[in-house]
């Protein structure tokens, strides 16, 4: 049986690196894609942004990918209220260059995470950054759901 190749973004973060392990020990070649790479867990690791197209190209273009679990993504919850196009540049356009990278190699099968913080909503901001960080998963819950089918993002 051929062996199976995931690509994990983000994945020097907690869910990532614990992701990473199970996968090894599933027989599974795991490639990070992570700003901060850990390379204690991963048969290849890669430094750069999902934004980045030359990066995403070559980890394509080097490797047969079966799954792509995406957990790349700005969770800052200060920065996400204070600067959100930024934090939307991060999380919309390097999902796009993710879905693109996938269609044009073939790659079918994605897990996407959204978040891995979890907000108690005290006061007026903390609501206000809950429904961004809502309207952020909704969108690219959409954007994951019209790729499968086919329709354009």
């Amino acid at each position: 049986m051929e062996r199976k190749t995931a690509l994990i973004t983000g994945g020097s973060g907690y869910l990532g690196v614990h992701l990473a392990k199970e996968l090894n020990q599933r027989g599974w070649r795991v490639i990070s894609l992570d700003l901060k790479p850990h390379t204690k867990c991963f048969n290849v690791a890669y430094r750069g942004d999902v934004r980045d197209k030359d990066i995403l190209t070559q980890i394509f273009k080097s490797y047969k990918i079966d799954t792509v679990f995406h957990l790349a993504g700005r969770i800052e919850v200060g920065e996400s209220f204070k600067e959100p196009t930024v934090f939307y540049d991060h999380n919309l356009a390097g999902t796009c260059n993710l879905l693109h990278m996938m269609a044009t190699h073939g790659v079918k099968n994605i897990v996407y995470s959204s978040s891995a913080a979890v907000y108690k909503q005290q006061d007026e901001i903390l609501r206000k950054i809950v429904r961004l960080l809502i309207t952020l998963r909704m969108v690219i819950r959409n954007m994951l759901q019209n790729v499968q089918y086919g329709i354009p993002v």
